[in-house]
């Protein structure tokens, strides 16, 4: 048994057909058919019931098939994580987000795979500095993490932009006894005792919400700087829904909905660079992957513009 055969014989379970499955894998039928055969003699296992109506793994088909995904992945895992050493530059990746998001989750998901991938160099960092405003900014970073508009600027050619999900502002008040909540928070009632951060301003004034009053910008969203916060001031905390969830488990604040709906995306930045490309690829798909485990998917929204 080796890899090979096991690549085919997934891709032949998936597909439910020998024909397509040689396609997809490059080889011809006769040859397919000789390895699978040859495997099935190896485990001493028919893997495949086939009929003029049926195409189905059989019992042990299942379990090898269940086996040899997971193989497959280690496999390419492997693969990558060689080529990547065997390509890995002297200047190490640098990867930023906003304070915002790196407190939520980035943070801790970039340290995650650092720890699994110790021989990769990769320089973090968070900062206010990064915006799709500032391309010059952006060009100091390999791969950045930041809200945007729903309808963004254009960004240069050099740029891969990836949605990672679509959200809305949402507000988070404190939860008061003697008082109903509100059904809807008006921007305009609480323009003074607005509390939030530096990138998800930006959002609120790119949809054309420019009433004054004094706005308090923070940069992080750390659970007791928020309570502290919110309670002290007596305001509404403008946050990203996906954050404003995780954070109302506690009894002291509540969620309310904007009157003004708000829409924003979460996106990933990449530089289209040669010298790192693999790299990226591999780091945007883990962080969209620990995204989604850690936060539930949300209610779709408007359909977002194309990239």
């Amino acid at each position: 048994m080796d890899i090979k055969q096991l690549i085919y014989f997934v891709e032949i379970a998936k597909e439910k057909s020998f024909t397509r499955a040689a396609a997809n894998c490059y080889i011809s039928q006769p040859a397919l058919s000789k390895s699978i055969r040859q495997l099935e003699e190896e485990l001493n296992s028919k893997l495949f019931i086939r009929d003029y109506t049926t195409f189905e793994l059989t019992r042990e088909g299942e379990i090898l098939f269940a086996d040899a995904t997971e193989i497959i992945s280690i496999f390419n895992n492997i693969k990558l994580r060689l080529e990547l050493l065997r390509t890995r530059t002297e200047q190490p990746v640098k990867i930023a987000a906003s304070p915002l998001l790196g407190n939520a989750c980035f943070g801790s998901i970039i340290a995650a795979f650092c720890e699994q991938n110790p021989e990769l160099a990769i320089d973090y960092y968070e900062t206010d500095r990064i915006s799709s405003s500032s391309p010059s900014d952006l060009k100091e970073m390999d791969l950045s993490i930041l809200l945007l508009p729903r309808k963004a600027p254009e960004l240069p050619g050099e740029f891969q932009l990836t949605d990672i999900i679509q959200c809305s502002l949402v507000g988070l008040v404190p939860r008061r006894q003697d008082t109903a909540p509100p059904a809807v928070l008006n921007l305009s009632v609480w323009k003074d005792t607005i509390i939030t951060a530096g990138d998800v301003l930006h959002i609120i004034y790119a949809n054309e919400y420019t009433q004054g009053g004094k706005k308090h910008v923070f940069s992080s969203s750390g659970a007791d700087l928020v309570q502290k916060m919110a309670l002290q001031k007596e305001g509404v905390l403008i946050l990203p829904d996906f954050i404003a969830r995780s954070l109302t488990g506690d009894t002291l604040y509540q969620l309310g909905p904007l009157e003004q709906e708000i829409v924003c995306r979460l996106v990933l930045i990449t530089k289209r660079s040669a010298r790192c490309s693999k790299l990226l690829d591999q780091l945007r798909d883990y962080i969209i992957k620990e995204f989604c485990r850690k936060y539930e998917p949300l209610p779709e929204g408007p359909d977002l513009p194309p990239s």
